[in-house]
């Protein structure tokens, strides 16, 4: 597969993985949830390991989602 169809799969992966995410949001919680790493209130993040799964989502805080892309990044995995 040439790297143009696969920028064009995985963009697409993400602007369908964000839209689950927002929409699950909506639908299940009026204010956001608790950060499910530090328990901290108001986690506005939606971290999605893996775009292809888009249902697989935890949320966190600003800070512990910072985080989670730093350590994702020093293992080499893209985020």
């Amino acid at each position: 597969m040439d790297w143009i169809m696969l920028a064009r799969e995985t963009k697409e992966l993400k602007a369908v993985a964000h839209w689950i995410a927002k929409e699950h949001l909506l639908n299940h919680w009026r204010t956001y949830p608790i950060c499910e790493k530090c328990g901290r209130l108001q986690a506005s993040h939606a971290h999605h390991f893996d775009y292809a799964y888009p249902c697989v989502i935890i949320f966190v805080c600003r800070a512990c989602h910072t985080r989670l892309h730093q350590l994702m990044a020093q293992v080499g995995i893209s985020a």
